[in-house]
């Protein structure tokens, strides 16, 4: 199917569709492009650190059993504002008072900058250079902050999903009767698993809709029964759909965190799960 054929395909069938196109190819203003790449090496290490500090006040939030703030464009614009204002005379552009627990984050992933003084060095430079450029920049990190809601709401609604169907896969490679059965057997099992907790539904109205599948001995069907519960308790508002996703994203978060636990603890297995970021 060619390039142009593509779209249309995608949007007769109701999906996104992205083309992806670099700049030099549509922009023609030489001198524009220039200022653009310019403050574009500029503001990337603050949107990195930024996006790092949200990621890294959402765990330790959980791991705290503190409340995560709401997590809209006014937190991440404090985020970006917190590792360009920082420091200096510009500090007040980040109200610590206002965000006490985002503050005692920032200070802790400044902690962690520090004990690389040429990172820190670096990190100072660019913030001194972002001060003398202040003009601008409030609009770029009002762009980024909006964009970091929406690719946050987009993140979880997009993973939800296919992360749990991992989890659980991880969960069944711990069974002995699912060592030996074929994938593709196995595969469903995980859909079905997955469709019973996200549904809040029972393993057994369902099973019938999987065909290659049969009723387990007693013992593993007790244990299948009791994973479907423990998600179903932790996994947040049910049945779990698109919209309830996107309609409460952070309420999903204390379950990926679980997700995200279990999978760095099987990094030293074969064919380990692939780690991801709470945030973008």
């Amino acid at each position: 199917m060619s390039t142009q054929q593509q779209p249309r395909e995608a949007n007769k069938a109701g999906r996104f569709y992205n083309v992806k196109s670099g700049v030099n190819s549509f922009f023609t203003d030489e001198v524009l492009l220039q200022q653009i790449q310019q403050a574009a090496q500029l503001v990337i290490p603050l949107l990195v650190e930024g996006n790092l500090l949200a990621n890294l006040h959402v765990l330790r939030c959980i791991e705290a059993e503190e409340a995560i703030p709401k997590l809209d464009q006014t937190f991440f614009n404090r985020c970006f504002y917190a590792v360009s204002f920082g420091t200096g005379n510009q500090a007040q552009q980040f109200n610590k008072a206002s965000a006490p627990s985002l503050a005692a984050t920032h200070d802790t992933l400044s902690e962690l900058a520090s004990k690389s003084p040429e990172t820190r060095e670096a990190h100072i430079s660019k913030r001194r250079e972002f001060c003398t450029i202040k003009s601008f920049l409030k609009y770029i990190l009002n762009a980024a902050a909006q964009m970091a809601r929406v690719n946050f709401d987009n993140r979880i609604a997009t993973n939800f999903f296919t992360r749990t169907r991992r989890w659980i896969r991880l969960q069944l490679e711990h069974q002995m009767h699912f060592a030996d059965m074929e994938g593709a057997r196995v595969k469903s099992w995980v859909r079905l698993l997955c469709r019973a907790a996200t549904e809040d539904s029972s393993i057994w109205d369902l099973l019938p809709m999987y065909t290659s599948l049969s009723e387990p001995p007693q013992h593993v069907a007790t244990e299948l029964e009791t994973l479907v519960a423990t998600m179903q308790s932790l996994m947040g508002p049910l049945p779990v759909t698109d919209e309830s996703l996107r309609r409460e994203p952070q309420s999903y978060l204390a379950w990926l965190h679980i997700v995200l636990a279990d999978f760095q603890d099987a990094q030293d297995m074969p064919h380990a799960p692939k780690l991801f970021t709470m945030t973008p």
